[in-house]
């Protein structure tokens, strides 16, 4: 997450650059940047996302941590809504998605669905790579 600030230094803009370009008094843009973005009015925050030349979303998401949910359902042997049918493989799969996440992978039910499907259909070429590296399993 980046504060508001810090976008506007990497692209090498100030408030003044915002209130010119935008009609908004300085005074005002001070004021409204010194508040929480969910206070902001549509104005300013469409105000500053034009200086940046993006969309108030875009600029939205770069302000805005989204908190993020890991989502696993032992009884249902969900993560992120994906059902993975055998319950080893799920558990299996439960243990290596919770300790990355640990790490900071936040994963979509995309990558779910890519675990699961590589799981069930390995690709050989990397597991001839992985035997080069690792030797084959005894």
């Amino acid at each position: 997450m980046e504060t508001i600030q810090e976008i506007l230094q990497k692209n090498n803009l100030t408030q003044s650059d915002v209130a010119k370009m935008s009609g908004i008094s300085l005074a005002t843009i001070n004021q409204a940047i010194k508040k929480p973005v969910s206070s902001w009015s549509v104005r300013i925050l469409n105000a500053i996302a034009g200086a940046l030349h993006q969309s108030p979303g875009k600029l939205l998401d770069r302000l805005q941590k989204n908190q993020y949910t890991l989502e696993i359902d032992n009884q249902r042997q969900t993560i992120q809504g994906v059902h993975i049918n055998d319950r080893t493989s799920f558990q299996q799969l439960r243990f290596v998605v919770q300790n990355n996440v640990l790490e900071g992978w936040e994963p979509t039910t995309e990558d779910i669905l890519f675990l699961v499907d590589s799981g069930e259909h390995p690709d050989p070429q990397l597991e001839k790579e992985y035997e080069e590296i690792f030797g084959k399993d005894k």
